[in-house]
């Protein structure tokens, strides 16, 4: 896990944390929230074509032929890389392999950053959704 500076660290947190009540409040079971006292790591799922790893924020079990997820909570300072988008690829391709989605989980001001770097990396940005 990275080391972020407290203050965005506490930020994070209380995202992941509006992120397992969005995900529980949507039916998803058996929550795994990476960096999220209350819960067990999510796994680190294993992606063929790199042949590595990669961890997502949040994995969850959906329930009655609800698909599985695994979300992203990222943070101002890895939106402002575009490269988080090609994180968001790769596992949106292991998901579909998986009969899962991916989803990517923001704050409404970090909404439009976040749908622009799915376009980008010709994902829909209807993968994006704001954390209420």
């Amino acid at each position: 896990m990275t080391t972020l500076p407290d203050a965005v660290q506490r930020e994070h947190e209380k995202h992941l944390a509006q992120a397992a009540a969005f995900l529980r409040e949507a039916g998803y079971k058996d929550l795994h929230v990476t960096g999220l006292g209350d819960y067990p790591d999510a796994p680190k799922l294993l992606i063929p074509v790199l042949n590595t790893h990669i961890q997502p924020d949040i994995y969850a079990q959906g329930q009655d032929g609800q698909a599985s997820v695994a979300a992203f909570v990222p943070t101002a300072t890895c939106l402002g890389d575009d490269s988080c988008g090609e994180r968001w690829k790769e596992v949106k391709r292991w998901a579909d392999d998986h009969h899962g989605q991916v989803l990517v989980l923001v704050p409404a001001d970090h909404h439009d950053r976040a749908a622009g770097i799915a376009q980008k990396w010709k994902l829909d940005p209807g993968m994006v959704r704001v954390l209420g």
